[in-house]
């Protein structure tokens, strides 16, 4: 029965593509992205299958196909139809780009085996999208994270991440400064870290991203003296944002100080409106799992086991949660 249903849908796709003129094709390929750019992932998905089917050579439609399926979290079937653009036309730097976060993805839930092939695969992509487009800023920075964070058999290395935070400089100072930040923290630079950050700081004073790239950098090496004096100032120029609520909260539940102010910081940023910067903006699963942690810390095991048991109903796939409430049960 299955099969029959298979090969009547087949025939009704070689039945219609045909009546689809070129314009009605590139129709469909517009509806679709205007459905992707609200979130209608699927939908918008069925919009570029139909315009794909309508023309064996259309590279736009089975890219923005990929891009639906990815933001789907179909990693496998969207590596495959951004292979079939590129196969179709393979200048354009997105194509590989996206064909790379593709590969990523897939090699997260794939064997050990498979991880390597795809991370050369990866390594690839991003490498073939920077020479198409140098100024390709997500190309640049997915390859420079690649080179950061990829062991050196893979084809990892600390001098070209270097060279890719560089080059980043001239099209993004924020994200090359960061990237710069980044590689002297792998090599255990922790003064350039420092003074990365505390310049990306200084350059960008109003952003929330690299108040909480200094700040957490100072908690996480055992700095809570100056992670606080970091994030206070931010209260006291935006005492309405939670980033610096949040920033006073995670320093405690990372540190082990001033846990009282830090459960006090934490259940502020939960009562506040989220941010308006998407990019530092603070799921209350994450809030409430730095709750945990300080009430862990104090010996509130019964609060702690509470909070991380909430974590894992808004968000059932939280480690740090999962591994929380072992240890406080």
């Amino acid at each position: 029965m299955r099969t029959n249903r298979v090969l009547r849908l087949a025939l009704a796709t070689l039945l219609v593509a045909p009546l689809l003129s070129p314009l009605a094709a590139q129709s469909l390929v517009d509806e679709g992205r205007a459905l992707f750019d609200k979130g209608q992932y699927a939908t918008a998905r069925a919009r570029f299958e139909s315009a794909a089917a309508a023309n064996a050579r259309d590279a736009v439609a089975r890219y923005w196909w990929g891009r639906a399926l990815l933001a789907e979290d179909k990693t496998g079937p969207a590596a495959e139809r951004f292979e079939q653009a590129i196969a179709i036309d393979g200048g354009k730097a997105e194509y590989h780009f996206w064909a790379g976060n593709a590969y990523g993805a897939e090699a997260q839930r794939a064997n050990r085996l498979r991880q390597a092939l795809l991370a050369r695969r990866v390594k690839a992509a991003f490498e073939r999208a920077v020479a198409l487009d140098p100024t390709l800023i997500d190309a640049r920075s997915g390859l420079m994270g690649y080179y950061l964070f990829a062991p050196g058999f893979m084809g990892g290395s600390l001098p070209k991440a270097k060279e890719q935070a560089i080059a980043l400089m001239a099209l993004d100072p924020f994200l090359g400064r960061q990237g710069l930040a980044n590689v002297a923290m792998k090599q255990d630079d922790l003064a350039a870290a420092e003074r990365e950050l505390a310049t990306l700081l200084r350059d960008f004073p109003d952003s929330g991203r690299a108040v909480a790239l200094l700040g957490n950098f100072y908690a996480d090496h055992a700095r809570p003296a100056d992670a606080l004096r970091v994030f206070e100032q931010w209260v006291a120029k935006h005492p309405k944002d939670p980033l610096g609520y949040y920033g006073i909260g995670r320093t405690a539940a990372v540190t082990g100080q001033q846990l009282d102010r830090g459960v006090a910081a934490l259940q502020m940023a939960r009562a506040l409106p989220p941010a308006a910067d998407e990019s530092v903006r603070i799921e209350p699963a994450t809030i409430t799992y730095r709750l945990g942690m300080i009430h862990e810390k104090a010996g509130r095991m019964a609060d702690a086991k509470a909070a991380y048991a909430e974590v894992l109903k808004l968000e059932p796939g939280h480690k740090g949660a999962r591994e929380g409430l072992k240890r406080v049960s």
